[in-house]
């Protein structure tokens, strides 16, 4: 599971200030979080187990210009069907399959969950079961 956390009263701008929440995090995550690593990268990275189950990185990001409609466009993207396809299905197969084949790790080479989405999306483009990022109306800027 991938979390980015921002906050909408300040942006988290910087290597620095991001790491320092990161650290405040991994100092006391709570009873049913387990510490695994913190990885300092340019986008710095606190991946968490959850009830020794369920790993969980979790990023500290900003209310940057980019990030939420580009959340909003890919949901509304694997909302769409064409030729009967579930996107959304396939792109969490594809995430499970990465993570469960230890494929997932940014910090020693390999992508990490957002590539293997983005991956699984332009799959399902070639293959004419998602439409082109252009053709959804609901993108402010895909046109």
């Amino acid at each position: 599971l991938d979390v980015r956390m921002s906050f909408q009263q300040f942006n988290v701008h910087g290597q620095e200030r991001q790491m320092k929440y990161i650290r405040g995090i991994a100092a006391s995550p709570g009873v049913r979080f387990q510490v695994i690593r913190t990885v300092v990268a340019k986008l710095p990275v606190l991946r968490l187990c959850f009830d020794g189950r369920l790993e969980v990185d979790l990023t500290m990001g900003d209310s940057a210009e980019e990030g939420p409609w580009i959340d909003k466009c890919v949901c509304d993207l694997l909302d769409e069907s064409v030729n009967g396809c579930k996107p959304a299905k396939f792109v969490r197969l594809v995430k499970a399959f990465s993570k469960e084949q230890k494929l997932v790790d940014a910090y020693h080479g390999l992508l990490n969950s957002t590539s293997w989405t983005l991956l699984a999306i332009c799959f399902l483009q070639v293959e004419g079961c998602l439409p082109p990022l252009k053709a959804l109306q609901t993108c402010p800027r895909s046109a």
